[in-house]
């Protein structure tokens, strides 16, 4: 009955990658995958906590839920900044391509699907491996130990969270700046914390 907290996580991401493609394709928006990225990992974490502490009937470790709070701050962040830069807008250039190189396949959508979709859907399980193995680990956890890497662990995630959270608003106030169209970003934050593209 463990198992349950490493399985139905994966599970219950696949299923809201998949949900998100048929949104995507409605729309004609590969993009708003992007929206979800964050998202995915909230899904991961409270399913974990949930399930385990439903299969151990009992009540998670404070560890346990400052851990999925933490997942849940950054994710549900991440996917509100993408959902309000994103949501009705034009398909970004990188999505335009993928459509127009799948478009003259065979069975263009199901490439697409398993291509963009399922892959993102992968690489946020294996990521999130981190995350259910923390939360399947100390949901009953209360020894002192852990709390001082809780404690270490939520300092980092501040730092980290501060410096995503600012580079973002650093670029977003720089893409509003007439003067910068067609310049990229490289100073504040958002210098360090950029992604590589």
């Amino acid at each position: 009955m463990a198992i349950l907290g490493y399985v139905l996580p994966p599970v219950l991401v696949i299923l809201f990658f998949t949900i998100t493609y048929f949104v995507a394709e409605t729309k004609k928006n590969y993009g708003y995958i992007d929206i979800v990225w964050g998202a995915s990992f909230v899904i991961s974490a409270w399913s974990a906590l949930v399930i385990t502490s439903l299969v151990n009937m009992a009540w998670p470790s404070i560890p346990a839920i400052v851990v999925a709070v933490a997942v849940t701050i950054w994710g549900l962040r991440l996917s509100t900044y993408l959902f309000k830069r994103n949501w009705n807008k034009p398909e970004d250039y990188r999505y335009v391509t993928m459509r127009n190189n799948l478009a003259g396949k065979k069975h263009p959508k199901l490439l697409a699907f398993i291509k963009i979709f399922m892959s993102q859907a992968g690489l946020s399980i294996l990521i999130s491996t981190v995350i259910l193995v923390t939360l399947n680990g100390v949901v009953l956890a209360n020894d002192w130990l852990v709390y001082i890497f809780v404690i270490a662990g939520g300092l980092l995630w501040i730092i980290g969270f501060f410096f995503e959270s600012v580079g973002d608003a650093q670029l977003r106030s720089f893409i509003r700046k007439p003067e910068n169209r067609g310049k990229i970003m490289d100073r504040g934050l958002w210098g360090i914390t950029r992604h590589p593209n």
